[in-house]
């Protein structure tokens, strides 16, 4: 029982750490006024996260295969600490800065712990179940931010938005600490004391992650200018919550199914397929109905890419590397998301079809990518 303790605060901190991170993303045109400074600057709240990201993940998860439940602790006290911060000095920009710096500073330690929590303290067949809870709460946590956070701060205002957000992390930082000495380890750790050198399969599944984190994070954030072509940005953030939601319905479902019958490369290829079919009609035909099908699609494909690529790797990783090899992913899926961010914006006003076929062009680099993609896990289940 303890360990589903352990998982459900974990998931709780996960969902926290998005939500403090997109809290002012969907609502930076408002908050700027109350903070006397520019939109500019508040974007700078929202960017602290992935660079703060790409600097320390390769450190942190090294933290986390020697030490991780101080490791963890630390994270998800950086994480609740964070939170309470920015509850002190709300409309003061500097003071902001340093409260996302700080909660950023747990990120890597949190996300990093995805598979680790699944093969340190569940048994092989509940794995996908755990790591799929864990990624859940990740979309879970940016669709709070992007519709729950603006309606409070519509609704309440901006001092009850902060307050709002930062009661989870408390709770989930209570829940790990009074779990995580209960909770009986599944695995005996021989410790890792040596950076883990990581295998082909490992930067195969990693390019999958930075394509497919990246057309996600590029169509998240090109959504309402794509829109606003066809006369229909109105729609945008109705949208977006459907593709969210699908995704959490996806991401819920196909990693169960991919690992039960061992169909993961099955399940990507048909992620691929259908990413490919979204983008050509996303950027090609102007219809209401057929871009809310499509979004809501590849959301419900797409987001569940990411735990099955988690899971994929935790197959075919010794257990004391799990660290190493999950912020491997979510490193390159962050700046995956950065790249195509930035070039979506680029070649924005070229029109839809260019950003269509931009983003194409990665998708299509996937297929020789899956095809050489090695299937052998590491004395466990083959992974497939």
């Amino acid at each position: 029982m303890n360990r589903w303790v352990v998982l459900t605060g974990y998931a709780v901190i996960v969902a926290t750490s998005q939500m403090l991170w997109l809290t002012y993303a969907s609502v930076d045109s408002l908050i700027a006024p109350l903070m006397h400074t520019s939109v500019g600057n508040v974007v700078i709240l929202s960017l602290v996260f992935p660079l703060t990201y790409i600097i320390l993940a390769v450190p942190m998860s090294r933290w986390l295969d020697r030490n991780f439940v101080p490791a963890i602790t630390v994270g998800a006290s950086l994480n609740a600490f964070g939170g309470v911060m920015r509850l002190v000095l709300p409309y003061n920009f500097s003071f902001q800065v340093i409260s996302q710096i700080v909660t950023s500073l747990g990120q890597p330690l949190i996300l990093g712990s995805l598979s680790i929590i699944a093969v340190y303290y569940f048994e092989e067949r509940e794995r996908p179940l755990a790591i799929s809870i864990g990624s859940l709460s990740i979309f879970i946590g940016i669709i709070a931010a992007t519709s729950a956070g603006p309606y409070i701060f519509m609704t309440a205002g901006y001092y009850p938005m902060l307050l709002v957000e930062a009661i989870p992390g408390i709770v989930g930082l209570i829940m790990i600490l009074s779990s995580l000495g209960k909770a009986t380890m599944k695995v005996s750790l021989a410790k890792s004391r040596s950076k883990y050198r990581y295998r082909s399969l490992h930067y195969k599944l990693a390019i999958m992650m930075f394509v497919g984190m990246g057309v996600f994070d590029a169509l998240e954030s090109l959504v309402q200018p794509m829109l606003t072509s066809y006369d229909l940005e109105n729609y945008a953030p109705w949208i977006l919550t459907l593709m969210t939601l699908a995704g959490i319905f996806g991401a819920a479902v196909l990693p169960q199914f991919s690992s039960k019958y061992n169909k993961r490369r099955m399940v990507i290829s048909i992620i691929i397929v259908t990413s490919f079919l979204s983008l050509i009609s996303i950027g090609f035909f102007n219809n209401l109905s057929l871009a809310t099908v499509t979004f809501a699609v590849e959301g419900f494909f797409l987001l569940a890419g990411l735990p099955i690529l988690v899971e994929w790797s935790e197959r075919a990783t010794p257990p004391e590397y799990q660290g190493q090899v999950t912020n491997l992913l979510m490193l390159t899926g962050n700046g995956g998301g950065l790249v195509m961010i930035g070039l979506g914006f680029l070649i924005q006003p070229m029109g839809n079809r260019i950003i269509s076929l931009s983003l194409l062009a990665f998708i299509i680099l996937l297929i020789p990518v899956l095809i050489i993609t090695p299937s052998v896990g590491i004395g466990r289940e083959t992974a497939i």
